[in-house]
């Protein structure tokens, strides 16, 4: 009984056992979402990214899920800040923003189901960054000393942080100055500030660069610049001359009054005769080893009774010049003197004659002298033009040439003795013409058809027709002299003749194709030695012919046309041998144009003698060629005399109307020069050097008996 009663009771409460547990069973759609919360980003001042990951769900759905988070509640949930996330993804990225610098939060993530029912992960913490300072280095403020500078700085965000400290931080040998001195802006809010920075190194280069503290102990710093402190700057004073200044040397001095204090490079002297505040960069002295104070230094290759400023300089070593005051002095006057002399006649349109003279030329030995002259230096040294002179120091004429048509110049006399050193005289002026200019006059008897010898710089008019009609023949010979435009008569020739053609050689000149009173041919050479001012004859019967032209090419002689004549000889000088050139276009043609153009001979114009005809034809003479005579282009008109050569350009000029051509590339153009000379015939047209000369002659050309024959000779330059 005992037994059965035992087991019953058993039996009952099993039963009633399963019966409860039916009753409080738990469905699988109640239980809670598993969240996951995971780890944040790099932080920021008021953001900050988590991840949120949701795991089991169950037979449930996801409704929404997140991050909740609190700075002051340690586990938030969603009655704090909730970051709920787009869409039902069980994984996401979420921004926290809007948070407060440098404080903790704490977070975890949150996930709802379909059933409202919600899951929390773990909870996590973080610490938002703090706003650091904003800070800017700034220009220094004006021009460093010495010994000191003025640097500013700022915070642009002062207002938004916790400021404990800024100010600058420097250095000359660390580009980051954070690692040098600092000073400190005292009391300061971060504002800009103007912080003055003493005890600097002079001629120094500075790194400096804006620096600013939290109260956190958090730094920050502005962009590194730099400045560069200045120099101490020599003081310097000119002191007067020392004695009496000589007429080339003068003894100054100059001292730096704080040159222990001072890196100095060089202390000198500079001077000048025309600048009134002289500098280095005129004419200097200096020395770079001895500063000791005053230092005298010698000026030398002065100019004699001349006025000179001058004044001490030093130069640091960084390159720094400082000058002292100016001064003066005036050298003596110099017991030899250059005298600059009036220009020789009119000066031309390229070239001009002017002339010199040494004074006292005994009492220097004497190296050279002459002429400066420039179309732009007021004072023309020997940096300019120069026209050395030929002589021992007296009244000496000078040639200029190559000069600027209308242009004025400027030119004066110099003197080098055998220091080197010029001396000058003073100034003059003349102004170049443009085209023709007069010349002397000749002095003899007018006339005309008379024949000219250039030898050198000088010209020898030999013959000619003189007096009224042209029956009165001459004997004299007259020399113009170029470089002083002076005429002189010379030693007659042998007999009265006109109509000659001359040419020179090897300092000798010579006479061929002339005639006289009887119409005589003389087959003879007159010979002219200016050495000795005599002529002589040479025998040679080829060359008898008259009316003739020639051309000249090194030591041969072309003659061509001529009275009777229908050839042209080749005389050689050096052997006098002759040589006969066929030329029937020639016959009878009296030439008036030749000259040598390269390897061949240039033959045009004229009057053919017995039909009293003009022509303008032309012709070449190639005797490198077989003699070959080929036809060239008309010249430009009829009547034309020439073929002179002036700075290797040829020339001819028409007798009617004396305009001047220019013979280039096988063709004639016209000169573009004024004509002022009249119309005549029988005329001399030759060239000395780069100088053309026209004139003599009879007007009303072609006049059968000329009347008023002319003295008058023109020039003009090339």
């Amino acid at each position: 009984m005992h037994l059965f009663f035992r087991s019953l009771l058993l039996l009952v409460g099993l039963t009633c056992l399963l019966a409860n547990c039916a009753k409080w069973k738990v469905s699988p759609y109640d239980l809670l979402p598993q969240a996951l919360t995971g780890t944040t980003s790099s932080t920021a001042t008021t953001s900050v990214t988590v991840q949120a990951q949701v795991g089991e769900l169950g037979p449930n759905t996801l409704q929404e899920f997140g991050i909740v988070y609190s700075s002051t509640n340690q586990t938030p949930t969603l009655s704090d800040t909730k970051v709920p996330v787009t869409g039902t993804s069980g994984t996401a990225s979420v921004t926290l923003s809007n948070l407060l610098p440098n404080t903790t939060y704490y977070y975890r993530t949150y996930a709802t189901n379909n059933k409202n029912l919600t899951g929390y992960g773990e909870v996590k913490s973080f610490k938002t960054a703090e706003v650091i300072a904003q800070v800017e280095t700034l220009d220094p403020v004006g021009t460093p000393a010495s010994t000191s500078a003025q640097v500013q700085c700022q915070v642009t965000n002062a207002s938004s942080i916790s400021l404990k400290e800024y100010g600058i931080v420097y250095s000359t040998t660390n580009q980051n100055p954070l690692q040098g001195t600092k000073v400190v802006a005292q009391g300061g809010k971060g504002e800009k500030v103007t912080l003055g920075l003493t005890g600097l190194q002079t001629n120094t280069t500075y790194y400096y660069q804006a620096y600013a503290i939290t109260n956190s102990g958090t730094p920050s710093n502005g962009g590194i610049k730099s400045f560069k402190t200045g120099e101490t700057l020599p003081i310097v004073v000119t002191l007067d001359p020392v004695g009496t200044p000589a007429a080339r040397s003068i003894v100054v001095q100059t001292q730096v009054t704080n040159a222990a204090n001072v890196s100095l490079k060089e202390i000198g002297i500079c001077f000048s005769r025309t600048a009134a505040e002289p500098t280095v960069a005129d004419e200097t002295t200096r020395d770079t080893a001895n500063f000791t104070s005053p230092r005298s230094f010698t000026l030398n290759s002065l100019g004699p009774a001349t006025r000179y400023t001058y004044r001490g300089f030093a130069t640091t070593t960084s390159g720094t010049v400082r000058y002292g005051d100016v001064k003066s002095f005036t050298t003596a006057a110099a017991s030899v003197t250059a005298v600059t002399l009036d220009p020789v006649g009119a000066p031309f349109s390229t070239s001009a004659l002017v002339q010199c003279q040494v004074g006292n030329p005994s009492n220097v030995t004497l190296k050279e002298y002459g002429i400066v002259y420039s179309a732009t230096n007021a004072q023309p040294t020997t940096a300019d033009g120069v026209a050395k002179a030929t002589g021992s120091g007296g009244v000496t004429s000078v040639a200029l040439t190559n000069l600027l048509p209308n242009t004025t110049y400027t030119y004066r006399a110099y003197v080098i003795g055998s220091d080197g050193v010029p001396i000058y005289g003073d100034a003059k002026t003349f102004k170049t013409q443009i085209g023709w200019v007069q010349v002397a006059s000749f002095p003899g008897t007018a006339r005309s058809e008379m024949g000219v010898i250039v030898i050198g710089s000088k010209a020898y008019l030999v013959g000619g027709l003189t007096g009224t009609g042209s029956t009165t023949y001459s004997n004299e010979v007259w020399e113009y002299d170029a470089t002083s435009n002076k005429w002189t008569q010379k030693a007659n020739i042998p007999r009265r003749v006109a109509y000659g053609k001359g040419f020179s050689y090897n300092g000798s000149g010579y006479l061929v194709g002339y005639t006289d009173e009887a119409r005589t041919a003389y087959g003879e050479l007159l010979v002219y030695n200016p050495g000795t001012d005599t002529w002589s004859t040479l025998i040679n019967a080829s060359l008898k012919r008259i009316l003739v032209n020639l051309a000249q090419i090194n030591n041969k002689v072309y003659i061509a046309g001529g009275q009777d004549q229908s050839s042209i000889i080749e005389y050689t000088i050096d052997t006098k041998a002759t040589r006969t050139i066929a030329s029937t276009q020639l016959a009878e043609l009296l030439v008036g144009v030749m000259f040598q153009n390269g390897t061949k001979v240039y033959i045009g114009n004229g009057l053919f003698y017995k039909t009293n005809s003009q022509t303008k034809s032309a012709f070449e003479l190639s005797p490198t060629d077989g003699d070959k005579l080929s036809n060239k282009s008309d010249m430009p008109q009829t009547q034309m005399i020439g073929g002179v050569v002036a700075n290797n350009r040829t020339f001819a000029i028409g007798t009617t109307d004396s305009r001047l051509f220019e013979f280039k590339n096988d063709q004639w153009s016209l000169v573009d020069i004024p004509v002022v000379i009249s119309p005549r015939g029988g005329g001399a047209f030759f060239s000395i050097g780069n100088v053309i000369y026209y004139g003599f002659g009879y007007p009303n050309f072609p006049s059968a008996e000329p009347t008023n024959r002319k003295t008058d000779m023109w020039a003009i330059s090339f």
